[in-house]
């Protein structure tokens, strides 16, 4: 099986798919912001893999994992929420923003794949129908604007 190295693993999607990925037979090496997670805890996965306590937007940090851990590939679900990116919008950019950059230079330099998590808040506002997946691209707060950003950097 891969060896895949998932950013954000102490958030709920990153706990959930690493959770999957343990399922599924693959080893699993973690980053996050924080070594501890209540959610790997709940999922019984605490412990499972290595978790390495690194910030998305230290490119020199990622690095240095990529470099030691040599993953076959990359899950990139690290960032900052709404409140987060109301309350402290230049961190939220460095870490939405930047880090996605890191990653998708990790993946070009080492020739990996790299799958990302986007988000519902790259659309607008409710229109009271359905929206086809390229209308409606008109972001509400800063959290959208920055997950679209990263779709255009990914395109």
């Amino acid at each position: 099986m891969a060896k895949v190295l998932v950013t954000g693993v102490g958030g709920c999607i990153g706990a959930w798919v690493c959770y999957r990925l343990l399922q599924m037979g693959h080893d699993v090496v973690g980053l996050d912001v924080s070594p501890r997670s209540h959610r790997l805890r709940l999922l019984g996965i605490e412990g499972a893999f290595p978790v390495v306590q690194v910030d998305v937007s230290d490119a020199r940090g990622v690095r240095e994992v990529v470099d030691r851990t040599a993953p076959d590939a990359l899950i990139h679900l690290a960032a900052l929420q709404v409140p987060f990116c109301k309350a402290e919008p230049m961190r939220c950019v460095a870490v939405n923003v930047g880090g996605m950059a890191t990653m998708l230079e990790m993946a070009r330099e080492y020739r990996l794949p790299l799958v990302y998590a986007s988000s519902a808040a790259v659309y607008g506002p409710d229109q009271g129908r359905p929206l086809r997946e390229e209308e409606g691209l008109t972001p509400q707060n800063p959290y959208g604007v920055f997950k679209r950003t990263n779709e255009e950097m990914a395109r």
